[in-house]
């Protein structure tokens, strides 16, 4: 039987974290910081957790009508959105 860990226990092991790539790495700290550990440890992967996350911080945090459909429908990268909302 193959035993996987929780995104919330690779999120917690340097070794694991070093070794993804940068886009990954991103997504996946994102998606701690907007999900709750028991969502995260739901989530079978890190695209499938940066989804729930973009969603989530979306209609949570988007306003702007214009600017959320924008980014939902274009992909646009929403760490970078992010970092910008935590500098205001």
């Amino acid at each position: 039987m193959v035993s996987t860990r929780s995104l919330s226990e690779k999120l917690n092991d340097p070794g694991y974290m070093a070794s993804l790539s940068e886009r990954y790495r991103k997504e996946l700290l994102f998606s701690a910081t907007i999900l709750s550990e028991d969502e995260l440890r739901n989530c079978s992967s890190i695209s499938v957790a940066y989804s729930v996350a973009r969603i989530t911080y979306i209609r949570e945090h988007l306003k702007d009508e214009d600017l959320a459909e924008r980014v939902r429908t274009e992909r646009i990268p929403i760490y970078g959105i992010f970092e910008r909302v935590k500098e205001l």
